[in-house]
């Protein structure tokens, strides 16, 4: 893979990459985009999550005190679907395994999960 320096001011472009291969070299309009933070791998935003403990258990717990019942049976597991859920936070303490986290204070050990409760719907 190759790229190109493509900047207004050619002078720049022999200082800046004098001695760089050419192979290395990067687009000034690519560099911002390059900056900016990754995402998970999925794109819509999951209010909550629903974690490993809740496997084999489904308690049920969670899906009784959901105002808006965003919460699914799916498997081995339940789901809460992100574009019905609408971040009460409700679920997380009636959660008898501890299972239910906001997306942004899943575990590190939980991770897959964000992406597991967005395909299951889908998204």
């Amino acid at each position: 893979m190759s790229f190109s320096v493509n900047c207004s001011k050619p002078e720049l472009h022999t200082q800046i990459f004098a001695g760089l291969d050419a192979h290395f070299r990067l687009s000034c309009r690519a560099a911002p985009a390059l900056a900016m933070p990754r995402r998970a791998v999925h794109t819509v935003p999951m209010p909550h999550v629903i974690t490993s403990p809740c496997i084999g258990v489904k308690d049920q717990a969670c899906t009784e005190v959901c105002p808006v019942e965003c919460i699914y049976e799916g498997g081995e597991q339940f789901f809460i679907h992100p574009d019905e859920c609408i971040d009460c936070g409700a679920c997380v303490p009636a959660c008898p395994v501890s299972a239910i986290f906001p997306e942004e204070d899943v575990p590190d050990g939980e991770q897959d999960f964000i992406v597991k409760n967005s395909a299951h719907f889908g998204l």
